[in-house]
């Protein structure tokens, strides 16, 4: 029987593919001489391996997969990060913390009142389905300035002043509702209190002079869409 010690381990070449490591090269021995190679994990990184690392499965890959393995198990649905799941987690807090959150909101109004009002004049505007695609950006900075602007002349005037929509979203004759406004900074300006709730929305430029004939046509063709 020969005595002659076996080497039982596999034999490990350039080429060899060994869990996420790919062999390039032997490398020389480290200082305990043992055998090391030069591979290339699949993300792409190169590094030095100890061949009994290589053989036993103590290394895999370069650590790419424990970083992989890790963020998995932390990953609850996969959602952090996206709009519907920021709206939902600030809905939760708010639920949580319903009190401190208004108690916020009134300070935050009081503070602010110009993006306040304009984000109020926005809601209004969804309602009437007013609001557009396109220059939404440029609205909301226009309607901050002209907030701010109506703040200020009270302050030097004594008077106050509203921001009006031009052509009303919901311009009426009589009670039908005969044009619609639009939600852009071309629809808007600043006029005295007064006479916003004056002209209500019943006046706007070029405004025909419907007679009651002419609305009580209207109503009849609006009767058969």
């Amino acid at each position: 029987m020969s005595n002659a010690k076996v080497d039982r381990k596999p034999a490990i070449h350039p080429g060899n593919v060994l869990n996420k490591w790919t062999v390039l090269k032997e490398e020389p021995k480290d200082k305990y001489s043992h055998r090391q190679w030069l591979c290339r994990c699949e993300c792409g990184t190169e590094r030095v391996v100890l061949q009994g690392n290589l053989n036993n499965g103590n290394s895999k890959d370069c650590g790419c997969g424990r970083v992989v393995a890790i963020a998995k198990a932390l990953t609850t649905h996969g959602l952090c990060g996206t709009a519907a799941y920021e709206k939902k987690r600030k809905q939760a807090y708010r639920e949580r913390n319903l009190e401190a959150c208004k108690k916020h909101d009134r300070e935050y109004a009081k503070a602010n009142p110009e993006i306040t009002r304009a984000k109020n004049a926005r809601r209004r505007a969804d309602a009437a389905n007013a609001v557009v695609g396109w220059g939404q950006e440029k609205t909301k900075e226009f309607l901050k300035k002209l907030y701010k602007q109506a703040i200020e002349l009270k302050t030097i005037t004594g008077i106050s002043y509203h921001i009006d929509h031009i052509i009303p979203l919901k311009g009426q004759a009589g009670k039908l509702h005969v044009v619609s406004g639009l939600y852009v900074a071309e629809n808007f300006r600043i006029v005295t209190a007064h006479y916003n709730r004056k002209k209500s929305a019943t006046v706007w430029p070029n405004m025909p002079e419907y007679t009651k004939a002419d609305i009580a046509e209207l109503k009849e063709m609006f009767d058969k869409i």
